[in-house]
């Protein structure tokens, strides 16, 4: 039998879609040719096509046995792995294409998509440099490139590749509409709203769009209209998640009787859709519906016992009822059936409610060797230590040098802190929209801005920004130096502003105990402070460190307690658990709340 003769006939009979005689070819050749690596390639092409998943990885990686370098084999493996879901896999693999060819463009391309989906920013960014370094004109490269930066938040240079793709493509929906998100992100509503518009002129039922113009017009307090889109949406894609979590954003904040309904109504139509399930269950029980949250989350589980997103969330549940016990069954339930991070962390909160931190203390320093900056890992690590008398405690959690307090410089043009303070509420206060909390934020009776308020058009957000960075800077100079430490390790001495907003409390108002996660130092400024809070001596509107937001058997008392004022800045690290104590009065508390990173020293 001549083999290159029957392979290119079955490369035909493939290429024309005749997979059963294909099939049929490549089983007798295989038998003739057991070592030939394209015979093994092609019928993993053939099982491919008629949906066979089950041999494909065996088939390919007997073609890698006889033929280690196969390109071809290595670049379907990497295909085949991604659409199992298995990341890890499929970016190992396409480094093996790029350790035989290191300017392989599809390679750099996909690896650059994998290391976006694993968050890896800044890997994804260099892959896909060197990717349209070599195929500049490469679309779909450019956009991958355009989304690295928008994660980072280095937004002028996502605009210009997206920019580049409308130029050349003025119908580009997905350029378009990362467009329109980076100038959200520069808190240009209006500017986005257009770009979001003119791909809806195209595309006038595309999902994302949708959802981005959405999200701009409630970030210029037109929720009425953001509303009716997200309505629209979920009418027409019951199952879309996302739409479902702001349309009820919205209700919740406006005080709705159709809190929740959506969810409802695509239930009855998706019956069996474990993940609409789930996401109304979270919904009830952040809006402290606890006993509907326990029969909807009972409900999945009657599905499937093995959920590992119900068994979180009910361990969640029981734990806010001081229910220990069977939040440690279903927090190991969920680490039995999954071995997400998620369910570890909650299997360590877990061992703290049943009185035994020192199993909680193993999880989370196992955690952190795999992410040692990680926030909620190192607050909760620091109440195992606590709990456990340990003296690394101390160590972690030094609330007299890890926190300053001060007041910040008068911004220029004012006469003095009050006349600033007086101008910056009333400029804030336009911006705040809601007639409820957040449902997904810390604070109870009070309101809360979107976006990052320092990226807001306002000079005296400018101002504001301005006038504190002298103490920060000072501050972060007069820290103890420790290569060890998680906090002063990463200490360069320079920094960056990330996420900020502007929180409004009224009287009864506070903050549940949290930490941040997205930050390194975490800081409020107070514009405005009650005067009862000021004279208080019960710490009514105090701000306390040290007291964790989950229960424990035995409560755990604060460390740390400060009064503040207006005009006053306090930072802290990220991971210190705080929170307020509810004060009343007539007056309103208003703050600037904001988190910051270190970036490298010039």
């Amino acid at each position: 039998m001549n083999t290159t003769i029957n392979l290119n006939y079955i490369v035909n009979l493939i290429h024309n879609k005749q997979y059963p005689q294909a099939l049929h070819l490549l089983q007798k050749l295989s038998r003739i040719q057991p070592k030939n690596p394209d015979v093994w390639h092609l019928k993993a092409i053939a099982d491919q096509a008629t949906g066979n998943t089950k041999e494909i990885e065996a088939t390919l990686q007997k073609v890698l046995n006889i033929a280690p370098q196969h390109r071809a084999a290595l670049s379907n493996l990497a295909i085949h792995y991604r659409k199992q879901g298995d990341i890890m896999k499929a970016l190992t693999t396409w480094n093996r294409l790029l350790s035989l060819n290191p300017n392989d463009i599809r390679a750099l391309y996909q690896s650059g998509l994998l290391n976006h989906q694993l968050k890896k920013y800044c890997e994804s960014e260099l892959l896909l440099k060197k990717a349209l370094l070599l195929n500049p004109d490469n679309v779909n490269i450019k956009l991958a490139l355009g989304q690295s930066y928008l994660h980072q938040e280095k937004l002028e240079l996502a605009e210009q590749e997206f920019q580049s793709i409308i130029e050349n493509s003025p119908t580009n929906i997905a350029a378009l509409n990362n467009l329109g998100i980076v100038y959200k992100k520069q808190c240009v509503w209006n500017k986005a709203i257009l770009v979001l518009e003119k791909g809806l002129s195209m595309a006038p039922n595309q999902p994302e769009l949708l959802k981005n113009l959405a999200s701009c017009l409630t970030l210029m307090g037109q929720s009425t209209q953001a509303q009716k889109i997200y309505e629209a949406l979920v009418e027409n894609q019951p199952a879309d998640i996302d739409a479902h979590h702001w349309l009820n954003h919205i209700l919740w904040e406006s005080q709705s009787s159709e809190f929740l309904s959506s969810y409802k109504r695509a239930i009855k139509k998706r019956p069996t859709d474990l993940n609409l399930q789930l996401a109304l269950a979270r919904k009830q029980h952040q809006a402290g519906l606890v006993d509907e949250a326990e029969q909807s989350l009972l409900e999945l589980l009657r599905h499937d016992k093995k959920h590992g997103g119900a068994n979180i969330e009910l361990s969640r549940l029981y734990q806010r009822q001081r229910k220990f016990d069977r939040a440690f069954k279903h927090a190991k339930l969920a680490t039995s059936h999954t071995d997400s991070e998620i369910a570890k962390e909650e299997l360590g909160k877990a061992y703290m409610g049943i009185e035994k931190p020192e199993r909680a203390l193993k999880i989370f320093n196992l955690l952190l060797q795999q992410s040692p900056y990680h926030q909620g890992w190192l607050a909760y690590k620091s109440i195992a230590l606590r709990l456990l008398g340990d003296a690394q405690y101390d160590y972690l959690c030094d609330y007299q040098k890890f926190i300053l307090a001060c007041e910040i410089n008068v911004p220029q043009g004012y006469n003095s802190i009050e006349e600033f303070n007086q101008e910056l509420v009333t400029v804030i206060s336009q911006y705040h929209y809601a007639k409820a909390h957040p449902l997904d934020q810390t604070l109870v009776n009070g309101s809360q801005t979107g976006e990052k308020l320092f990226d807001y058009q306002i000079p005296i957000i400018k101002q504001l920004v301005s006038s504190f960075r002298e103490q920060i800077s000072a501050f972060l100079a007069n820290l103890p130096k420790d290569p060890n430490h998680p906090l002063l390790q990463r200490n360069t001495g320079a920094f960056s502003e990330t996420d900020s907003w502007s929180v409004i409390l009224q009287s009864s108002g506070f903050h549940k105990n949290h930490y941040h996660p997205a930050g390194w130092f975490s800081s409020a400024y107070y514009a405005s402070v009650p005067s009862c809070v000021r004279q208080s001596e019960s710490g009514q509107g105090h701000i306390n460190f040290g007291q964790p937001g989950f229960e424990l058997p035995v409560p755990l008392s604060s460390e740390k307690s400060l009064a503040p004022k207006p005009g006053l800045l306090v930072l802290f690290p990220s991971y210190f658990w705080h929170g307020t104590t509810p004060f009343e009065s007539n007056e309103k508390r208003v703050t600037t709340p904001f988190d910051i990173i270190p970036k490298q020293a010039l």
